[in-house]
């Protein structure tokens, strides 16, 4: 059995987390000052920035699951 390689990608968990903290104090900033238009473009932006992240993450998983060898048919034995 081959070592799983652990992942790489904390570049895009850090923009993540960094533009999902910069929206909330955007949508904090907008409510104190009366800007209801900046708020809506912050949740916009808070949704449409998790939606690209997990698409992405669902590509990582679906060519991860391809590329795993396909196990033998003495494996499937006992699994119901």
């Amino acid at each position: 059995m081959m070592p799983r390689k652990s992942s790489k990608r904390r570049t895009s968990k850090f923009w993540l987390a960094t533009n999902t903290g910069l929206a909330w104090v955007a949508i904090f900033y907008a409510l104190h000052t009366g800007q209801g238009a900046t708020v809506i473009a912050a949740l916009v932006g808070i949704i449409g920035n998790y939606g690209v992240y997990t698409a992405v993450g669902h590509m990582d998983l679906r060519e991860t699951m391809r590329s795993l060898p396909p196990m033998s048919p003495d494996k499937y034995e006992g699994i119901d």
